[in-house]
């Protein structure tokens, strides 16, 4: 997945997968480019369309609500 987005160099070594640093976009334009490059009409995004994003955390599939934030508290660190 990391691949067909595109951001496999934005991935660090100091945070492992799944979190990235990317350089600053629009949560708008972020869910555009990734609908583009997965080829898919129809993508869901909650939030605010204008909110900065820099920093990534992937999970497909559905973890579970534990799993995924304790995943999402590990890359503030």
């Amino acid at each position: 997945m990391v691949k067909a987005l595109g951001w496999e160099k934005y991935q660090s070594a100091e945070k492992p997968a799944p979190f990235s640093t990317m350089p600053e976009t629009t949560l708008e334009k972020l869910a555009a480019d990734v609908a583009k490059r997965l080829e898919t009409p129809v993508l869901r995004v909650v939030g605010n369309p204008e909110m900065r994003v820099t920093k990534l955390a992937l999970s497909p599939g559905a973890a579970g609500f534990q799993r995924e934030t304790h995943a999402l508290g590990d890359g503030e660190r």
